[in-house]
């Protein structure tokens, strides 16, 4: 795979059955994944936070919202969305996780 191949990453954000934190992983093109740190102790201010730092990254979502997974009632139990870099300067995150 090129470079610029690696420039997309799908996000998971699983609430943990306590529902007290976020468990958070990262899902690449080429089927690797890896974990997140995730701060948020809900899955609002995850999405928030994961979105925040792929900003940062220069990296733009493709889709309007996050897309529910799984949930109960109106509490989101798992959400994901794809993210892609936005452009040239778009800092690569794979060797962040290696």
């Amino acid at each position: 795979m090129s470079e610029q191949e690696y420039r997309q990453v799908e996000v998971w954000l699983t609430l943990n059955e306590d529902r007290a934190g976020v468990t958070g992983r990262l899902i690449f093109d080429d089927e690797t994944s890896r974990p997140l740190l995730i701060d948020a102790r809900s899955i609002q201010g995850a999405e928030r936070e994961v979105t925040a730092w792929l900003i940062e990254r220069g990296y733009a979502a493709t889709a309007a919202s996050w897309e529910i997974e799984a949930e109960t009632g109106d509490d989101a139990l798992e959400v994901s969305r794809t993210f892609k870099a936005a452009g040239p300067d778009a800092k690569d995150i794979r060797p962040l996780f290696s």
